[in-house]
């Protein structure tokens, strides 16, 4: 079976898409975000999905967006499923979680075909699914400057120089023709059409190729960009620990 494949969003399900057009980046200076402690976990969970890095913290992300896709579920009269599920994977062109990956391949068909089937049952107003949070449309916006910054980290010669040895790696390891100058995004589209063409019975040792191949690159990618995530923190603090109070609200625990 295909999966869907796009030069920077490969295997996304991003929640509520379309948020970003007509909205406003904005700093967040909420009155009440001083008005109770937070988890500090919670927090870093809320910071990881704000601004992800490849790596780990991938899955802490992935829970914090889940649990408000499942809160948006429920709203809208489905059955909310588990929030520690590892199907609804996020641009994994730019924030893969390669063990993850080595582990469990670049989809989990059951598990998404298991929430289609709850989504079968939710009225089409409300199709889009977006967290039932205040503060929701402000925080999904912040992932845009952080675009930005993962774009610029992108260009840094300590990262381009990475390319080609990938890019040899995986030729020898898979055998697919995988550019030199693009090797990340040429791999995926070039394991998309071995999958719709019914090759899924490669899917573990491709998964594996990446997940080895690819680990040079994406660790300096998460050192760069680790490195200028503090100071985009610091910006929006005041929405980020909004957000993090109302998940906590609703019954978000790390």
């Amino acid at each position: 079976m295909a999966v869907r494949a796009s030069a920077r969003a490969w295997l996304s399900r991003a929640l509520a898409v379309g948020l970003l057009a007509g909205l406003a980046a904005c700093s967040g200076n909420d009155a009440d975000s001083r008005s109770s402690p937070v988890d500090p976990q919670v927090l870093q969970d809320v910071i990881s999905a704000t601004f992800m890095v490849p790596g780990a913290d991938v899955r802490r992300a992935m829970r914090v967006l889940q649990f408000g896709r499942e809160q948006a579920i429920e709203k809208c009269g489905g059955e909310a499923g588990p929030i520690d599920g590892t199907a609804n994977r996020y641009d994994q062109s730019r924030f893969p979680d390669l063990a993850l990956i080595r582990s469990r391949g670049f989809s989990e068909p059951e598990a998404t075909a298991a929430e289609d089937r709850r989504l079968e049952a939710i009225g089409g107003d409300c199709r889009d699914l977006a967290p039932p949070f205040p503060a929701y449309r402000r925080w999904f916006v912040l992932q845009s400057p952080w675009a930005d910054v993962v774009t610029a980290a992108e260009q840094d010669e300590r990262l381009t120089r990475l390319k080609a040895p990938m890019a040899t790696c995986l030729d020898d390891a898979t055998g697919l023709d995988v550019a030199a100058d693009d090797p990340v995004n040429s791999f995926l589209r070039a394991v998309n059409t071995e999958l719709a063409h019914g090759s899924a019975g490669r899917e573990k040792s491709l998964a594996r190729a990446y997940a080895d191949c690819a680990a040079p690159y994406f660790d300096e990618l998460r050192t760069l960009l680790l490195a200028r995530r503090p100071a985009l923190v610091e910006r929006h603090r005041e929405l980020i620990t909004t957000y993090a109070r109302e998940i906590s609200g609703a019954g978000y625990v790390p």
